[in-house]
């Protein structure tokens, strides 16, 4: 691997490690401004091991409580297995939405590019006037 590369991938793990850091301070913010909502939910001991059991067994370690209580305000139903948002926007969804990607996917213009030649799509007419020009 060469230097450049090494460099790169170095820029690449440390924009991914700020951004889910970033997300998951944004998602304590969050959750403490909702605080009105779950701060009277009271978990039962049974509920709290319930937790952590489900968390331990497919997550690896122990997960704050306070989003099931959240949660437990809206539905007003326990479940061990809510996901917590904090865990879908700073790990889950990084992995299935990988940040680089996706903002390269959102640009509109370039759905002639990936999906033209499906047929059936209807475009805006300079998006299929450029997809001509450019690819036939």
């Amino acid at each position: 691997m060469g230097t450049v590369q090494r460099f790169e991938d170095f820029f690449k793990k440390s924009s991914v490690f700020i951004r889910r850091n970033l997300v998951l301070v944004g998602e304590r913010k969050n959750i403490e401004r909702k605080k009105e909502l779950w701060k009277g939910i009271e978990l039962t001991e049974i509920q709290e091991k319930q937790i952590q059991d489900f968390y331990i067994e497919n997550y690896g370690k122990k997960i704050q409580t306070k989003w099931h209580r959240l949660y437990q305000s809206y539905m007003g139903v326990f479940h061990y297995d809510y996901f917590p948002e904090y865990l879908f926007s700073s790990q889950l969804e990084p992995l299935t939405n990988p940040y680089r990607e996706a903002e390269l996917l959102e640009d509109k213009n370039l759905l002639p590019v990936f999906f033209g030649r499906l047929g059936g799509g209807k475009y805006p007419a300079y998006l299929s006037v450029l997809y001509k020009r450019c690819f036939s």
